[in-house]
C-alpha cells in the first residue's frame, strides 16, 4: 500500500476509534439522547436512550485525514479546497 494513502487512513481510523467513547460520554453527561420512551415512532428500534451525535467522531477523523494527506499541496490549502467544495463555494460556475 502506498504510504501517502496509508498514513491519512491510519490516523483517521485512530482518531475515530479514540474519540468515539469520549464523545459518547460527553453527550450522555449533557443529556443529548434519543429516548425511545419520549418519541413513539414505528421506526425506532432502540429500547434504551442512545446518545445523538455519532457523526462528530467521523467528522473529526475526516478533518485530521485532510491534514495528513500529501497530495502535492500544502495541508491547509487541501483542507480549504475540500471545505469550500463541501459547502458549495465552487458548485456554481462563474459566468
Amino acid at each position: 500500500m502506498d504510504p501517502k494513502f496509508f498514513l491519512p487512513f491510519a490516523v483517521a481510523t485512530a482518531v475515530s476509534f479514540l474519540t468515539t467513547p469520549a464523545v459518547i460520554l460527553v453527550l450522555k453527561k449533557l443529556q443529548i439522547l434519543d429516548d425511545p420512551k419520549k418519541h413513539k415512532h414505528a421506526k425506532i428500534t432502540h429500547t434504551y436512550p442512545v446518545p445523538r451525535g455519532g457523526g462528530i467522531p467521523i467528522f473529526l477523523s475526516l478533518l485530521t485525514a485532510f491534514f495528513f494527506s500529501s497530495s502535492g499541496q500544502t495541508s491547509s490549502r487541501n483542507f480549504t479546497q475540500c471545505w469550500d467544495c463541501s459547502f458549495g463555494r465552487y458548485s456554481r460556475r462563474q459566468i
